[in-house]
């Protein structure tokens, strides 16, 4: 059961391949890390993106209670009311985009693992 001698090649190359290993894996977790938090910061992202599209609805509803026109493009329609809908229309816009790229990143993510 005795193993033939290696060569000093061979002894270089097994204790320089373990280092190289756990450098390998580091970096491997580190984007891992990286990429869940990068998740998490996405979804509070939405989750307060949201809260402002709800906040901005309750302002739009307490700003057009009182007027008898409901039509955004009539020009008797409040202006702040007017500038409130465009930010919130953007809004949902971005909301929507990043639920797509979230949507994306995720089909990504088992490939990458």
């Amino acid at each position: 059961m005795t193993q033939a001698p290696r060569s000093e090649t061979e002894v270089r190359s097994s204790f320089t391949a373990a280092p190289r290993l756990a450098k390998d894996k580091s970096k491997l977790l580190a984007g891992l890390d990286a990429a869940r938090l990068r998740q998490q910061q996405m979804e509070k992202l939405l989750r307060d993106l949201s809260n402002a599209v709800r906040l901005l609805d309750q302002s739009i509803d307490a700003e057009t209670r009182n007027v008898s026109i409901r039509d955004p493009s009539h020009f008797a329609f409040p202006m702040i009311a007017r500038a409130m809908v465009a930010r919130r229309d953007n809004l949902r816009a971005t909301i929507a985009a990043l639920t797509e790229e979230r949507k994306n990143s995720r089909l990504l993510e088992p490939a990458a693992a």
